[in-house]
C-alpha cells in the first residue's frame, strides 16, 4: 500500500498505526508460540520506519509518538515478544532512537541478564538480547 502514490495513506493513519504497532508488539501474533512472529516484527518495524519516512515531513509528531510509546512498552511487566519488538521498531526508527534505546540500557540490561539465567524465558531474552546487539 505505501508504494501506490495515488492511494493517499495519510488520511488512514490513524486507522492504520494501531493495527501495525500490534504486528510489532503484540504479546502473541501466532497460533502457535513456535512459529516464526519474530519475522513479522522485523518486517513489521521496517513498515514504520518507512511509514515514518515518507509522512514524517507532514506529521511531525508521528516518530516521536511511536519512539515514545516503544520506549514505555520496554519494561519488566510486558513479555519478552513485547520487548522483542520495542528494541527492533526503535532500532528501525534511525539513529537518534537508537542512542535514545541505547541510553535506556543501564537500566534494562541487569533485568535482561536476570530473565537470560531463567530457562523458562533464555530464548525469548536471547532474542532481545541478539536485537540489542544489531543496533546501530
Amino acid at each position: 500500500l505505501l508504494r501506490i502514490p495515488y492511494l493517499h495513506l495519510e488520511s488512514y493513519l490513524h486507522q492504520l498505526m494501531p493495527v501495525i504497532l500490534t504486528c510489532l508488539v503484540g504479546k502473541r501474533l501466532c497460533k502457535s508460540p513456535t512459529e516464526d512472529h519474530w519475522q513479522l516484527r522485523d518486517y513489521t518495524a521496517q513498515l514504520i520506519s518507512d511509514i515514518c519516512t515518507r509522512f514524517g515531513k507532514d506529521y511531525k509528531s508521528l516518530q516521536p509518538r511511536i519512539s515514545n510509546m516503544l520506549l514505555q512498552a520496554l519494561n519488566p511487566s510486558k513479555p519478552l515478544t513485547t520487548h522483542y519488538g520495542c528494541i527492533v521498531g526503535l532500532s528501525a526508527l534511525g539513529t537518534n532512537t537508537q542512542i535514545i534505546l541505547l541510553s535506556h540500557l543501564s537500566d534494562y540490561l541487569p533485568w535482561l541478564q536476570s530473565v537470560l539465567a531463567d530457562e523458562t524465558t533464555k530464548f525469548e531474552a536471547t532474542k532481545c538480547y541478539e536485537a540489542l546487539l544489531e543496533v546501530g
